[in-house]
């Protein structure tokens, strides 16, 4: 077994949804568009839910499962713009609401929960910090993956210096030096902050808008390791600021990042296939590597049409293509048959539970068999 390479930062951590899918039963996922900005929307969503609830009920879901999302989908349209939640007769799992749009609803019921919704919204959470800096100091805005949002201020110097000056005569130097050490000061204060919020959050991005000069400092002050993750945008804390031009940037930033994150994984994966060595693609190959808890990073086009199945033990690394191939590396001891599930969500699971990091790539061009794997050793010699 060989270690080659490094992979790419980028794929989501999965670990606290280890024990999604340990049921026995089937489980019911909801993804659904609450449309919150509609005239109305208490009735209306009420009116929705009750017609997605008859419509798993068609599906087969189990009571209980319902009366656990009933819960979860009161006043959901309050809290955000996307309701997500996964329920089985034992517990509510998951329920979470979101801001954004939904490509797909999702109302289903199988043998277990689909998940690549949840990770794709998660991977759009890059960690970042936003600085809106001038010469008396700067507001700070931190966002953690997970969407928690801290914001705080750094103070300048103040005092009766805070701009360069034109007195005249033989202080005029002095003065304007002064006025430059200040600045200086200041920007070496945002810098620190702005280096321990990155580096305790491990933000991904760091935008700078505001005074051009001080932005300049702020920038030359900033440790060289993260100069990369610097961007520089229009704006600032200014009265008469573009806020929505600003925030408009911002977003396109981060977005930048999510597509930039794919994309590295994808190339990665492409350089390991030419080296044939720590790469896989296609179905089999990347169940045989789940089951070997070889995958570093799984990377999944998950199409909602996609019918294709795979089967599941009781271990995570019980998995085949056929209901035979998943016996035959678990016998029936574990008092639970095989079970059949859509193929992406037995590869997530499979992935979950080795501890393997996700990808959820949203093009079927850049991933044509829709999975496939970067793995953390290869069997070459």
């Amino acid at each position: 077994m060989q270690h080659r390479g490094v992979t790419p930062t980028g794929g989501v951590n999965v670990d606290n949804l280890r024990e999604l899918g340990s049921a026995d039963t089937s489980s019911v996922t909801v993804l659904l568009s609450t449309d919150p900005a509609e005239a109305n929307p208490g009735p209306r969503w009420e009116q929705r839910w009750k017609t997605a609830r008859r419509e798993l009920e068609g599906r087969g879901a189990d009571a209980g499962a319902l009366e656990q999302l009933d819960d979860a989908a009161i006043d959901a349209y309050r809290r955000g713009d996307v309701f997500y939640a996964v329920a089985d007769p034992t517990r509510l799992w998951l329920s979470e609401t979101w801001t954004g749009e939904v490509r797909a609803e999702i109302l289903r019921v199988s043998a277990l929960p689909s998940l690549a919704p949840l990770l794709a919204h998660r991977q759009r959470e890059v960690p970042h910090v936003v600085a809106l800096v001038d010469r008396q100091g700067a507001d700070v805005v931190a966002v953690e993956r997970e969407g928690e949002v801290h914001d705080g201020q750094v103070a300048g110097e103040g005092g009766a210096v805070i701009r360069k000056s034109g007195p005249g005569g033989w202080s005029q130097r002095r003065y304007q030096d002064r006025a430059e050490e200040s600045w200086a000061r200041t920007a070496e204060s945002i810098a620190e902050t702005l280096t321990s919020t990155v580096d305790r959050i491990d933000a991904q991005l760091i935008v700078l808008a505001g005074d051009v000069r001080e932005v300049q400092l702020v920038r030359q002050a900033l440790p060289d390791r993260l100069g990369e993750r610097v961007h520089v945008i229009d704006g600032g804390r200014a009265a008469g600021t573009d806020e929505a031009a600003r925030d408009h940037e911002i977003k396109r930033l981060l977005e930048t990042a999510v597509a930039d994150a794919t994309v590295g994984m994808l190339r990665k994966l492409r350089e390991e296939l030419a080296q044939h060595d720590r790469g896989v693609v296609g179905t089999a190959p990347t169940l045989d590597a789940l089951r070997k808890a070889q995958v570093d990073v799984l990377l999944v086009h998950d199409d909602l049409d996609d019918g294709r199945t795979a089967w599941f033990g009781v271990a995570p690394t019980t998995i085949g293509v056929t209901e035979d191939e998943a016996r035959d590396i678990e016998p029936d001891d574990a008092g639970r048959e095989p079970r059949e599930g859509r193929l992406a969500d037995v590869a997530i699971r499979a992935a979950i539970g080795t501890g393997a990091d996700v990808r959820i790539v949203p093009s079927v061009h850049a991933l044509p068999d829709g999975l496939g794997a970067i793995l953390r050793w290869s069997d070459g010699a």
